[in-house]
């Protein structure tokens, strides 16, 4: 049985001037939750501070694992996982 397709806003009498009103007014309430509820996602895997940019990363990688990065066979293995991923 299928839903019944509730009729557009403006056939119920709403501007979209009014719905967008309404939308920004429910982001601006429900913001300082979501800010909230994303910290505490952050902290429970624990993610902090600023986001690292690519460089700090690649000098990470190369830290944790030597510069293996440019490696064949460090290459052929992550090819590897992709192509079982895509089967």
């Amino acid at each position: 049985m299928a839903t019944p397709q509730k009729p557009p806003p403006q056939a119920r009498g709403l501007s979209l001037e009014t719905l967008g009103a309404d939308l920004i007014r429910r982001a601006e309430e429900t913001g300082p939750a979501m800010v909230a509820a994303w910290d505490q996602l952050l902290a429970g895997w624990g993610i902090q501070g600023a986001p690292a940019g690519i460089e700090k990363l690649r000098e990470m990688i190369r830290y944790d694992s030597g510069n293996i990065a440019n490696d064949n066979r460090f290459t052929r293995e992550l090819i590897a996982l992709r192509e079982e991923r895509t089967t």
